[in-house]
C-alpha cells in the first residue's frame, strides 16, 4: 500500500500544479489592461489625453471626412499639449491658435478648473504631431473672461501668453464690421484640428481640415434652442458627415475676407456627439471677444512692465 499511496500522493500534486497554472492563465486573459489615470488636476480634455488609448474599442467607427492640411497653409494653427508627457502625440489635448506674437486664443474648456500655464506647452511650427516641432512655454496666468459658463459653453476663449515671444506666424481675426455668419448666406467655414478621425476616439497624427457650410441661426437653435447664444454660431450640415470632434477643441474656424486672406472666425467649441445628423459643431464667436482680448493683453503687459 505504501508505493501506491507515495505515487497517488505525486499525481495529486501534479493535478494540483497543473491546476493553478492553468486558473493563472485564464485569469491573466481575461485581466483587463489597467486604464491610465489623470495625474493632476485640469480641465476635461487635458485629462483625457492620458485615455485615449485605453477607449478606442469602446464605440463603433464613424470617419468625419476631414482631408491633410499642411503648416505652409495654416502656419498659425498650434497645438496643446501636456507639460508631463514628452510624446506631442499622447500628450496632445486641444488645439489653438497664434493672433499675435506670443499671444494664443484656445477653447476655455481646455483651460478652465484651475489650470495654470505650466501644465501644458503649446506646440509651434508643423503640421504632424510626431515631427519636428518647438514646444513653447506658457505664462502660469489664464485668461478666461469672467462671464465663462462651463455648463452651456458660453464665453468659451482663453487667452494665452507665450513665455518667448517668438515672431510665429499669426492669422487676424474677423472683426465685427466683417462678420457675416448668421447673415441669411453665410460663407463656409475651415475648421481645423489634430482631434479624433473616429467618434470612438483615434486621434490623427497630421493636421486635418474640413470645410463645412454654415446653417442660418434659426436652423442652429431648431437644434440646441435656448443653449445658442450671441457668442457662437453652428457649422455643418443637417445629415450624417464633416464635422470637428474631441480633440479639436480650441482649433480654427476660418473664413476668407474680401481681399482673399484668411480670417479667424471661431474656435472650435462643442456639440452633440460627431458628424450626427441634425447635431451641428458649435464654435465660439471670435469677433465678440476682441475687445476683452484687447482689454486682457493690456492687462498682462502693464502688470509685467510693473514686476
Amino acid at each position: 500500500m505504501q508505493p501506491f499511496n507515495a505515487k497517488l500522493l505525486r499525481s495529486l500534486r501534479l493535478s494540483a500544479l497543473l491546476f493553478f497554472m492553468l486558473s493563472a492563465c485564464v485569469s491573466a486573459q481575461n485581466t483587463p489592461a489597467p486604464t491610465p489615470e489623470a495625474r493632476s488636476a485640469g480641465s476635461a480634455p487635458y485629462q483625457k489625453a492620458l485615455e485615449i488609448y485605453s477607449k478606442r474599442q469602446n464605440f463603433p467607427p464613424k470617419i468625419l471626412n476631414g482631408v491633410d492640411a499642411h503648416y505652409a497653409d495654416f502656419p498659425w494653427q498650434v497645438a496643446l499639449v501636456r507639460a508631463d508627457i514628452p510624446d506631442n502625440f499622447y500628450g496632445h489635448f486641444c488645439g489653438g491658435v497664434l493672433i499675435g506674437d506670443g499671444w494664443v486664443v484656445t477653447a476655455a474648456h481646455c483651460v478652465d478648473a484651475g489650470m495654470t500655464g505650466g501644465m501644458l506647452r503649446v506646440v509651434v511650427g508643423t503640421d504632424r504631431l510626431q515631427g519636428d516641432s518647438l514646444r513653447e512655454e506658457v505664462e502660469d496666468h489664464i485668461a478666461i473672461p469672467d462671464d465663462y459658463d462651463a455648463t452651456n459653453f458660453r464665453q468659451d476663449l482663453a487667452l494665452l501668453r507665450l513665455k518667448t515671444a517668438r515672431p510665429h506666424a499669426r492669422i487676424s481675426m474677423l472683426t465685427s464690421a466683417e462678420d457675416t455668419l448668421t447673415a441669411p448666406d453665410p460663407p463656409n467655414i475651415t475648421a481645423l484640428g489634430w482631434g479624433y478621425l473616429y467618434e470612438w476616439g483615434l486621434k490623427s497624427n497630421q493636421l486635418k481640415q474640413i470645410s463645412l457650410a454654415l446653417p442660418t441661426l434659426d436652423e442652429c437653435k431648431k437644434t440646441y434652442k435656448e443653449r445658442i447664444s450671441a457668442d457662437m454660431f453652428c457649422a455643418g450640415k443637417s445629415a450624417n458627415g464633416k464635422d470637428a470632434c474631441k480633440g479639436d477643441s480650441g482649433g480654427a474656424a476660418v473664413v476668407k475676407s474680401a481681399d482673399g486672406s484668411p480670417r479667424l472666425a471661431g474656435l472650435i467649441s462643442w456639440g452633440l456627439g460627431c458628424g450626427k445628423a441634425k447635431r451641428y459643431g458649435v464654435y465660439a464667436r471670435v469677433s465678440t471677444f476682441q475687445q476683452w482680448i484687447r482689454q486682457e493683453q493690456q492687462k498682462q503687459l502693464t502688470t509685467n512692465a510693473a514686476q
